[in-house]
């Protein structure tokens, strides 16, 4: 966020650089922003500054603040609980999505991973409004999957189908897309192998995760943070 010399940023301002330290999906709690506003180096002298300082302290008007504020209300997504507040997911991001299809077709059925019903998950993502999705699958697919036959069918249902090549997991792939582009992960995988072998994109992994379940019905639940990627109904 920049500002011109003759420009002093207001408390809200303040507020709205503190988001910025937050992640997509992670959740926004006035300690945790007291604990960032500590590592700023702010000119303490400013009005603005010290009202910022001092609203952290109250949690209730830290929330209020949150929920109202101008370029700020817009970052943030309350579930509908109303008692855990969540940095949204930007636009870009929410409309892009990876699916770990390997990762998928075991949570439906560890038993027998199957994976023509994946088809019914980039149908809910495409309802939620995202339109471009990716799908990763680990090399051996074709045959740890007991419906091979479906994978050209479910291919199809992608813009894009990557396969690692052998030698190489479908996480690796997952991580080199997100170094290119900012996407949700819909994966039950927490990527725990990778978080300290690669770079800044490994370590980012787990912020962009959306877990995803499949309900008796054979449709997909991805919990409220399914709600949160949600497209805005003007966009």
């Amino acid at each position: 966020m920049g500002y011109s010399v003759t420009t002093v940023p207001t408390t809200d301002d303040y507020l709205a650089m503190l988001l910025d330290h937050i992640h997509p999906g992670q959740r926004v709690h006035p300690r945790t922003l007291r604990h960032l506003a500590g590592r700023q180096r702010w000119d303490t002298g400013l009005s603005s500054v010290r009202e910022i300082l001092e609203l952290l302290q109250d949690d209730e008007a830290t929330f209020d603040r949150l929920r109202t504020a101008p370029r700020v209300a817009e970052r943030i997504f309350v579930t509908t609980a109303g008692s855990v507040y969540r940095r949204r997911f930007t636009t870009d991001e929410r409309h892009r999505a990876i699916i770990d299809v390997s990762n998928v077709a075991w949570t439906i059925d560890a038993r027998k991973p199957r994976v023509r019903p994946v088809t019914g998950l980039v149908a809910e993502l495409r309802a939620r409004g995202v339109t471009d999705i990716v799908g990763v699958a680990d090399a051996n697919i074709r045959h740890v999957i007991h419906d091979a036959e479906h994978l050209a069918e479910v291919q199809a249902q992608f813009d894009r189908f990557l396969t690692a090549p052998a030698g190489t997991t479908a996480d690796e792939m997952i991580i080199d897309c997100i170094a290119a582009a900012s996407a949700i992960i819909i994966s039950n995988d927490r990527f725990r192998d990778w978080k300290k072998r690669r770079g800044p994109a490994a370590k980012a992994v787990w912020r962009l995760l959306v877990p995803v379940g499949r309900r008796p019905d054979g449709t997909f639940d991805m919990g409220e943070l399914g709600d949160e990627i949600t497209a805005e109904t003007e966009e």
